[in-house]
């Protein structure tokens, strides 16, 4: 369990990165928004975790849950594997290692 805080690290690092690039591509001030939000709260939930604060997970865990749902319903809005589909299978195994890690602890 002690290397779940820097998984979850490296999802907020490609969120953010998604949402730098989203805002570069195509303008997208909701990309950079959201994707700047979302890895600020991401981060937070990793140093909760590093602090061994339930509260941490949970935060992650959830903010990963609703990524993954966003990023499905946007590829399949549209059916590009670019962006949606490709954070959809991120979101989603990160998701499932944050569940198989907290299973196994």
């Amino acid at each position: 369990m002690k290397y779940m805080p820097f998984v979850v690290i490296a999802y907020a690092l490609i969120v953010l990165i998604g949402g730098m690039v989203g805002f570069a591509k195509a303008h997208s001030w909701p990309s950079i928004i959201m994707g700047t939000i979302t890895a600020i709260l991401l981060i937070c939930a990793a140093i909760a975790m590093m602090n061994n604060l339930t509260l941490g997970f949970f935060s992650a865990a959830g903010i990963t849950f609703l990524l993954s749902i966003f990023f499905m319903y946007r590829f399949l809005q549209s059916f590009h594997f670019m962006p949606g589909g490709l954070m959809a299978i991120i979101s989603i195994a990160t998701f499932v290692i944050l569940l198989a890690a907290k299973i196994k602890s």
